[in-house]
């Protein structure tokens, strides 16, 4: 519902306060009332309103777009196919979404190619990528150019044809609660599930373990998976967050057990039980109680690495430190390739 103040303003061309309360409200309910204004013969083209966007005290960058979208709406109504595409529009507009939050880009997205009935199915793919640095935990790489590359190979016109614009959520993962992304990517899935349409969940290195609890959220919140999938997870022999799983042996491979129920069409866990043998001090990897094992100790990737190692006569802890590395980044490469595949296959028009 629009707030009577909107029309208010509206009615009384009072631009500035307009924007005011426009700025003051989230996007999806500014946008909302820019449609009912529309709808009452409000034009919506920044061009017209310079004097007062510079007055109004607010994200100037945020209230443009909005505008803009709101115009290339109304246009589509009146155009159909011939109207602005939302990849079109977030080209020419890319300055200006990137002055506002993902998740308000988002609902811009889900304004923008809404047209009153039944929405489109809503596939979206969740990564979670490993970290080098502490400072790296919880960095938003949903825009990133994989990312974008990755969602552009998907949105086909023929796949668009039946679905929304494929949507990526991509974070590194964490191990500390301040800079969790988890409850941020529940909260942006939960809604958008509602369309229906496939969810995939990625995490590979630590990110694993937040993909774990990513899964295990969305399970409890109702939402279908079609699959979680764990890109040699790195685990510590004692966890820093100890919710999510428990060790039930130590033997190798190890076997580890998720805490909190996770449903899933497909439910694969790839690993490498190599890289931990040259030092059990540090991070571990091996088997997911309940997923079905992709055991990459024998790729030719992992064979090349322990190759390398073993062809060395004198062993130094560094030789130790990179095989064990690259162990891990050739186990996490071939994994992530795989669940591009499944995507990619399962999403085929």
């Amino acid at each position: 519902m629009v707030d009577p103040k909107v029309y208010k303003f509206h009615s009384e061309k009072n631009w500035v306060e307009l924007f005011r309360f426009l700025e003051s409200i989230p996007m999806a309910a500014a946008l909302e009332a820019l449609d009912a204004l529309v709808a009452r013969g409000f034009y919506p083209n920044p061009d017209l309103y310079r004097a007062e966007l510079a007055g109004f005290g607010g994200n100037v960058k945020r209230m443009e777009v909005a505008l803009y979208a709101a115009g290339a709406k109304a246009s589509r109504k009146s155009q159909g196919a011939s109207a602005t595409t939302w990849d079109k529009f977030q080209e020419v507009h890319r300055d200006r979404l990137n002055a506002v939050p993902l998740p308000q880009q988002l609902d811009m997205r889900d304004y923008f190619v809404s047209d009153g009935g039944t929405p489109k199915q809503q596939d979206i793919y969740i990564r979670l990528f490993g970290y080098d640095t502490p400072t790296q935990q919880g960095m938003n790489m949903s825009v990133s150019a994989g990312a974008v590359a990755f969602a552009a190979a998907i949105n086909t016109p023929a796949y668009l044809a039946g679905h929304q614009p494929f949507l990526t959520i991509w974070f590194v993962g964490s191990a500390v609660a301040t800079s969790d992304p988890s409850k941020e990517i529940v909260g942006q899935v939960t809604p958008r599930a509602k369309a229906g349409g496939k969810i995939f969940i990625a995490g590979g290195s630590a990110g694993g373990n937040t993909a774990l609890r990513v899964a295990s959220d969305l399970t409890t919140a109702g939402v279908a998976l079609e699959l979680v999938a764990i890109c040699d997870g790195a685990f510590q022999r004692v966890d820093p967050s100890p919710t999510n799983f428990v060790t039930l042996s130590n033997d190798n491979p190890l076997t580890f057990k998720p805490k909190g129920k996770i449903d899933a069409g497909k439910k694969h866990n790839y690993y490498q039980s190599w890289g931990h043998t040259l030092d059990p001090n540090q991070e571990l990897h091996g088997q997911l109680d309940g997923f079905t094992p992709f055991d990459l100790t024998n790729s030719p990737g992992l064979q090349k690495v322990r190759k390398t190692f073993e062809d060395n006569w004198v062993k130094t802890g560094k030789d130790k430190q990179k095989a064990l590395e690259d162990a891990h980044k050739s186990a996490y490469a071939d994994a992530f390739l795989d669940v591009a595949r499944i995507i990619n296959s399962t999403l085929k028009p």
